[in-house]
C-alpha cells in the first residue's frame, strides 16, 4: 500500500482510509448542517414517483409530497411516531441539491 501511495502521490493515510471504506469529507453532502432523512435510493425512487405522477398529468400537491416522504420514513424507521413527527419540518422547504429533475 505504501508503494501505491507513492506512485499516485497521495498520503498513505488517505489511501488506507479509502480502502477501509471511509468517505472523504468533500465526497459527502456539501451542506452538512442540513440533516438528510432519505437515503440516495429512497430519494431517487421518491423523485421518480413524483415525475411519473406529473407525466400522467397528476402533479402532486405539497401535502402529497410530504405524505409520501413521511410514509417512507415511518416505514423504514418503524416506531410509534406519526408520519408528521418522522418528517419534521417541511421537506419541500428543506430539500437541498439540484432541482433539475423537477
Amino acid at each position: 500500500q505504501r508503494s501505491a501511495a507513492k506512485i499516485y502521490k497521495v498520503p498513505f493515510s488517505t489511501l488506507s482510509d479509502r480502502m477501509a471504506g471511509r468517505t472523504y469529507s468533500l465526497d459527502t453532502k456539501a451542506n452538512t448542517n442540513v440533516q438528510q432523512k432519505l437515503i440516495k435510493l429512497e430519494e431517487k425512487v421518491f423523485i421518480r414517483n413524483i415525475l411519473d405522477m406529473d407525466s400522467r398529468e397528476f402533479a402532486p400537491r405539497l401535502a402529497d409530497v410530504e405524505d409520501m416522504a413521511s410514509f417512507i420514513l415511518v416505514s423504514r424507521e418503524g416506531g410509534g411516531e406519526t408520519r408528521r413527527q418522522a418528517l419534521g419540518s417541511s421537506i419541500c422547504t428543506t430539500t437541498t441539491g439540484p432541482r433539475d429533475a423537477f
